[in-house]
């Protein structure tokens, strides 16, 4: 039997799946003791393949159910394949060379089949999923962009006003560098609050704003509460409720405070922005 008989390379493919066994397994370990370059290759060859294959997609190995199933049917059509019955007459029949090796190689195929549409599926899902981040995304840019548009419909509707009053806030020792505007109408008791400098605050945590009364500065009314994500040196503003708890002439001052998620009735928190309202 020659070195390199056909019947090593076709078991190259059924020993490099791990499938090879019995008798043809222990002749084809003792073939390639003998150093055989050709098979020696093809064996590199379907290694590389069937590594590349695993690595790329590990979570798509076959089952060890659907290996032994490979085997069964393996060992089936070598069974079928040199089964030879003999004739009445004894009639000479040429035995039929089995080849197990051709079950390995279609069942290899199939494996290669199942990778690469598990392959496909994965990139499928990784389509989808970069798909529905980007709609998230979308809709949060779109929150964003109505809440600035209201934003800046509230700034008109109060500089539109008759008259305007503005009251300037400084920031304090916890925060020398923040300032602020309150500017309100008045008349219609509607204000817009202008913060900048102010740090972001943690989720739990937000600003508070504040109506001092002059003759009772120990009892500040509060005005609402608003948040900072990010601290810039950009202006941003904020509706205030509505001032309807107090009148123009009882109003001192302006504080905003750093306060529980929510707001409290009564400060507890650092004050950040101070200013006095004077009568115009």
């Amino acid at each position: 039997m020659s070195a390199h008989d056909e019947k090593y390379l076709d078991f190259c493919v059924a020993y490099a799946l791990g499938a090879l066994d019995g008798d043809e397994l222990r002749e084809y370990e003792g073939h390639l003791k003998t150093g055989c370059p050709i098979c020696s290759s093809e064996l590199v060859k379907h290694r590389k393949t069937i590594g590349f294959l695993s690595e790329a997609i590990p979570q798509t190995s076959p089952s060890s159910t659907l290996k032994e199933r490979i085997l069964q049917e393996a060992r089936r059509t070598r069974q079928s394949s040199g089964a030879v019955q003999d004739s009445p007459h004894r009639m000479q029949v040429k035995r039929v060379k089995p080849r197990p090796w051709l079950s390995f190689g279609i069942a290899f195929a199939v494996l290669i089949m199942i990778v690469g549409f598990s392959a496909y599926v994965s990139s499928l899902f990784k389509k989808i999923q970069e798909q529905h981040e980007n709609i998230i995304s979308q809709q949060n840019k779109i929150v964003e962009l109505k809440t600035e548009l209201e934003q800046k419909e509230a700034i008109l509707k109060v500089l539109e006003s008759r008259r305007i009053e503005v009251v300037t806030m400084d920031g304090l020792q916890v925060k020398p560098i923040a300032y602020g505007k309150i500017i309100w109408d008045p008349e219609k008791k509607v204000a817009i609050l202008q913060v900048s400098h102010l740090p972001s605050v943690p989720k739990d945590k937000e600003y508070q704003l504040w109506v001092i009364k002059a003759k009772e500065p120990t009892k500040p009314i509060s005005a609402g509460v608003f948040a900072v994500t990010v601290e810039r040196e950009m202006e941003s503003f904020f509706k205030v409720q509505p001032l309807e708890v107090v009148d123009r002439k009882e109003i001192g001052a302006f504080a905003v405070t750093l306060e529980p998620k929510g707001g409290v009735p009564q400060p507890t928190g650092e004050m950040y922005l101070l200013g006095k309202a004077t009568l115009n």
